[in-house]
């Protein structure tokens, strides 16, 4: 029975790191397409110039010190899944960013734009069916939404704004991509959540 629910962890940590790398493929698709990357990225892109850090390394700077101040809060929302999260998705994008070019012409900007949505909504749910906690982005969204009382919608909104607005003030790549990023992640993800259930079924 031991051996078994191993067999069962291990499966779902495998799940989660395959999940958190097709995420990563789609942020770094987002990045080397030049019309803007998805808000939080901005945010990430702008602290990296700031800190002279690579990309992948800033995002996990950002992401371990977000579940820093989850746990001093409620680290009941935190599970290992967080933490891989936090470490996992900076190492995979500092990789793929030595692996992808950029675009170099507007139809492949388009292209890897279209690709990078639907991998992360994808990623995300593939994370989730792992069931080892939500991501650093999405705890601090709990966060907010239980400490404060904000719907959780309104919650992700308000941090995707001040994502934005920090990460352009600092250099972050804001364009079309960041605003389609806003709007078409959240709705992607949750159409492949609804999908994946259908299949486990």
């Amino acid at each position: 029975m031991a051996n078994g629910h191993k067999m069962d962890l291990l499966h779902r940590i495998a799940v989660v790191a395959i999940g958190l790398f097709i995420v990563s493929v789609g942020g770094v698709l987002f990045i080397r397409a030049g019309l803007g990357v998805d808000p939080v990225t901005v945010l990430t892109q702008g602290v990296a110039k700031v800190l002279g850090v690579q990309i992948g390394t800033s995002k996990q700077i950002l992401s371990l010190l977000t579940v820093a101040v989850v746990f001093v809060f409620d680290r009941r929302i935190l599970g290992f899944g967080t933490v891989m999260d936090a470490v996992l998705v900076g190492l995979y994008i500092n990789i793929l960013l030595r692996l992808i070019p950029d675009a170099g012409a507007p139809i492949a900007s388009w292209i890897m734009l279209a690709l990078a949505i639907p991998l992360i909504g994808a990623g995300v749910a593939i994370y989730m069916t792992g069931d080892l906690g939500d991501g650093a982005i999405e705890a601090m969204m709990m966060l907010i939404h239980d400490r404060l009382g904000v719907e959780i919608r309104w919650a992700r909104v308000g941090m995707d704004v001040a994502s934005v607005a920090v990460g352009a003030a600092l250099g972050g790549s804001v364009g079309i991509g960041t605003l389609l990023g806003a709007v078409l992640t959240g709705p992607v993800a949750q159409k492949a959540i609804q999908l994946l259930k259908r299949a486990h079924r």
